[in-house]
């Protein structure tokens, strides 16, 4: 697409970077039918160069990529006064807590694991454009989640109307674990613990007994101060939740 058209355009303009051409037109297919303006690089050190012509109103990046990757990317926008502000978005098959630091220590906003399904990416994308669009501190957390255990405690929820709860909460976890990523990050023993303690009682209201086997676990390693073996915990929590969410992904569809 020619800058010129970029530069003129009313519309969000959103720049995605990654190395597979497939994975470069699906995107292009689903921001165009919600009616933005996608642009694309097939590498880290195009991606930089399109950035600083066309100035988006945010990035999607990918890790593994030839050339330049998705880190050296990240902390080449960062360290740019002309693009350093602008909301970046994480999608990587690399799912892991220790890829999710790096990038959250770089300046990433966000991330998505692949595979994805769309409700979430553009969930995601609204979300970073919002806060793009009121210019937050760097120190401010881009998604703020309330991990507390739910007001519906307190309330006789149905047999139809709770599994539609479990979805929810599955769905919105990989917003809590960025929330929980920061904290382990910045070695937050404190917040982390009061976090971790939050979600285990949502996971026990929501009978995901093993998650909440996992946080038990994790809360002694914080005591302990043992961070290495806390980060292995996150990643089997992350894995546990992700396959959640597969699982319901395909029971909606066996449900329709």
């Amino acid at each position: 697409m020619p800058l010129e058209s970029v530069e003129h355009s009313p519309q969000y303009v959103i720049l995605v970077i990654d190395d597979d051409r497939f994975v470069l037109k699906m995107f292009h297919s689903i921001l165009s039918s919600k009616g933005y303006l996608p642009i694309t690089a097939s590498n880290g050190f195009e991606g930089y160069n399109v950035a600083r012509n066309t100035k988006p109103d945010l990035i999607l990046l990918d890790i593994m990529m030839p050339r330049m990757d998705g880190f050296e990317t990240l902390q080449k926008i960062r360290t740019d006064p002309e693009i350093s502000e602008i909301p970046i978005i994480i999608v990587t098959a690399k799912a892991d807590t220790n890829t999710f630091l790096k990038a959250l220590k770089l300046g990433a906003n966000d991330f998505i694991a692949k595979p994805f399904s769309r409700g979430d990416l553009l969930r995601k994308i609204r979300i970073a454009l919002k806060h793009g669009q009121q210019q937050g501190s760097k120190e401010e957390q881009l998604f703020p989640v309330d991990t507390t255990t739910p007001l519906s405690i307190e309330t006789f929820i149905d047999n139809k109307t709770f599994p539609q709860l479990q979805k929810n909460f599955v769905r919105k976890f990989n917003d809590t674990f960025l929330k929980l990523v920061r904290l382990v990050s910045d070695k937050a023993k404190y917040d982390l613990r009061r976090e971790l303690e939050h979600l285990k009682n949502a996971c026990e209201y929501y009978e995901f007994n093993k998650a909440a086997r996992l946080l038990e676990h994790a809360l002694q390693l914080i005591d302990k101060e043992d961070w290495h073996n806390l980060v292995t915990v996150m990643d089997n929590l992350y894995t546990y939740f992700q396959s959640a969410h597969q699982v319901m992904v395909v029971n909606s569809k066996c449900d329709d």
